[in-house]
Order: structure tokens, then C-alpha cells, then sequence
């Protein structure tokens, strides 16, 4: 009697098997509930890349717009300098340019062999780090003639994911409180012989440079 319901059960559960085996009303579904993260996670990552792209062009626009606006002045004030800022906020938008911090730099190539470039004047922007004046600054080799000028504009941006922006994550060793450190440089020779920075520069010669 046992051995005759042990049979019938294994039947009835070979039986059962077969049918789960054959049976395929559910697998759509059960493929999309797998497929469907992977969906997401490139939905979001072309999001997430898209807007990087985006915005670090904007970024790079803004150091290369800023240097050349400053290039093609003979003179110039830090008010002038405050105005270049405004628009440089308008072309980062749409997004954040509080993290936008820029330094311009104007050097000045040594007329003696030997001698280190110096800055003539710098203006910072939001806390941008800039030597001072007749501080030294490392030009590129054979950049400009001896005696020559450089506008030099380095830019910092604090770039915010929308979604990886949280303290644990995946990237946490390349963000620092939930930003990407970006940093930009532009350098381009004046348009005329120097730009002359009349808020730093008091000389009655337009051009003229000196160092303690």
C-alpha cells in the first residue's frame, strides 16, 4: 500500500516537472525582470555621461572665452574683469557655476638668459589660488620671444553627478563630497604688446614693468 503511493506520488511529481519544464507563459516576463536593471543602469549612465560631456564643454569653452575676451584688451580693470565673470556664469548654465573658480595671470618672458618668467598682475575668481605679482611662473619652452607677454587663465570646476552623488558609492575614491575636480589652462600672447591692468598697475607707462 505504501510502495503503490510512493509510486503515484512520483508520478504525479514527474508529471509536474514536465509541465513546469514545457510550460513558457512566463518567461517574457522573467527575462524583463532580469534585463530591466541593465536597462536602467544604461539609461541613467547615458544621462550621467551625456551631461558630463556637456558640461565639461562649457567648461573648456569658458577658460578658452575668457583668455581671448582678456587678450584683446590694451587695458583693463578688475571691474572689467568682475563683467567677464557674469557672462562666464550665463555660459556654464544650465549648470552650477558657484563651483566655478578661474585665476588670470599675466606674464611676463625674461629679457636675460637665465632669468624665471614673472607675473606682471593676477585676478582671482571665487577663491581661485593665483601668484602674485613679480612672482615667478613656469612658461612652456620657446612660447613667446624674450621680453614677450602671456595671458594665462586656470580654471577649476566642481562637476555633480545627478546620480552617484551620495557618500558610498561605487566611485568614491575619484569624488570628493560628491563632485569631480575638473581643471582647465588656456594661455594666448596679447593682441597688442601688453594688457595693462590699471586697478594693479599704477605706472604712467602703459607697458612698463618692474620688480623690487
Amino acid at each position: 500500500m505504501i510502495s503503490k503511493c510512493v509510486a503515484k506520488t512520483c508520478r504525479r511529481l514527474s508529471v509536474f516537472t514536465k509541465r513546469i519544464a514545457t510550460d513558457s507563459s512566463g518567461v517574457a516576463a522573467v527575462e524583463f525582470a532580469f534585463v530591466l536593471p541593465i536597462l536602467a543602469i544604461m539609461l541613467l549612465g547615458t544621462v550621467e555621461v551625456a551631461r558630463a560631456v556637456d558640461a565639461d564643454r562649457r567648461f573648456g569653452n569658458a577658460t578658452a572665452m575668457t583668455t581671448d575676451l582678456i587678450a584683446r584688451e590694451q587695458e583693463i580693470d578688475n571691474a572689467d574683469l568682475d563683467g567677464m565673470m557674469q557672462a562666464i556664469t550665463h555660459l556654464m548654465r544650465p549648470y552650477d557655476a558657484t563651483t566655478l573658480s578661474l585665476g588670470v595671470i599675466a606674464v611676463r618672458a625674461p629679457i636675460t638668459v637665465g632669468q624665471q618668467p614673472q607675473v606682471e598682475w593676477s585676478y582671482s575668481h571665487n577663491g581661485k589660488t593665483v601668484p602674485a605679482k613679480c612672482a615667478t611662473y613656469a612658461l612652456p619652452n620657446n612660447l613667446v620671444s624674450p621680453g614677450g607677454r602671456v595671458i594665462v587663465v586656470e580654471t577649476t570646476y566642481q562637476f555633480a553627478p545627478l546620480f552617484v552623488n551620495w557618500d558610498e558609492n561605487p566611485l568614491s575614491d575619484s569624488l570628493s563630497n560628491g563632485t569631480i575636480t575638473w581643471n582647465d589652462q588656456a594661455l594666448l600672447t596679447p593682441r597688442s604688446d601688453c594688457v595693462h591692468n590699471s586697478s594693479q598697475q599704477t605706472s604712467a607707462s602703459r607697458c612698463d614693468f618692474s620688480c623690487p
